[in-house]
């Protein structure tokens, strides 16, 4: 289904299927929409109300989308990993209270 015509029928207050959805949801994680097509049916959807199939189509697809690798995730990650080390920091949120 195109991004436009699942935004006209959610305009119009009209359901869409899991499937259906889950098709505007593959373009949306395939690089097909603009990011004003992906804001428009996200707060059309929201203003609507999203029903259970909506969610669950949408989440379905989302979930089976090809992660994004950030370059230089790793090494980032290491270095905050010895930085907390180094500092002698501790996760308050976590700690037993006193």
């Amino acid at each position: 289904m195109e991004v436009t015509a699942a935004l006209a029928r959610v305009l119009a207050r009209a359901d869409l299927a899991a499937d259906e959805i889950a098709a505007v949801f593959g373009r949306i994680m395939d690089g097909e929409c603009t990011p004003a097509q992906i804001g428009g049916l996200l707060v059309a959807l929201r203003m609507k109300g999203e029903t259970a199939d909506e969610i669950a189509g949408g989440a379905g697809d989302a979930a089976r989308a090809t992660p994004i690798a950030l370059p230089g995730a790793r090494a980032r990650r290491r270095h905050l990993r010895h930085r907390r080390r180094r500092l002698g920091s501790i996760n308050v949120s976590t700690s037993p209270p006193s």
